[in-house]
């Protein structure tokens, strides 16, 4: 008896066994190239769309986090997307461009004050939840 597990972009594993034997076998129709491109270009989608989002969460949340004196450690703070080589995913950098704000940020010479390295951090477990849930999502 063979039971279906989940679809994933139109393929539907089947495992199956009697006997002490344990068989796997896969239709050439559902395991297509075509199938398996709109996949992959809907995953490509997937996680620049989240790459963007949780960018501008983790930027948002940075100026949130850092103390303010004058105001310009908190407006030099900038999110920048590159595109890989291939062209096919992004990623983003949170940056403070002052000559002190390393100093904050690690507490060289004074307390630290962290607020790039847990905006990041947060936000990246938040975009691993989502994506983890949009996949699942994604491979019925």
């Amino acid at each position: 008896m063979a039971k279906a597990l989940t679809t994933l972009g139109g393929y539907t594993p089947k495992l199956g066994g009697s006997g002490g034997t344990v068989y796997s076998s896969v239709k050439g129709k559902e395991l297509s190239l075509a199938n398996i491109d709109k996949f992959d270009k809907k995953v490509d989608q997937l996680l620049n769309r989240l790459i963007k989002k949780y960018g501008a969460k983790s930027y948002n949340m940075a100026r949130q986090l850092v103390p303010v004196d004058s105001g310009d450690l908190r407006d030099s703070i900038a999110v920048r997307y590159y595109e890989g080589k291939s062209g096919r995913s992004i990623t983003y950098t949170i940056s403070a461009n002052m000559p002190y704000a390393i100093y904050v940020e690690y507490g060289i010479g004074q307390t630290e004050q962290p607020y790039i390295r847990p905006a990041v951090d947060t936000c990246r477990a938040m975009m691993e939840i989502e994506l983890r849930a949009e996949l699942r999502r994604l491979c019925r």
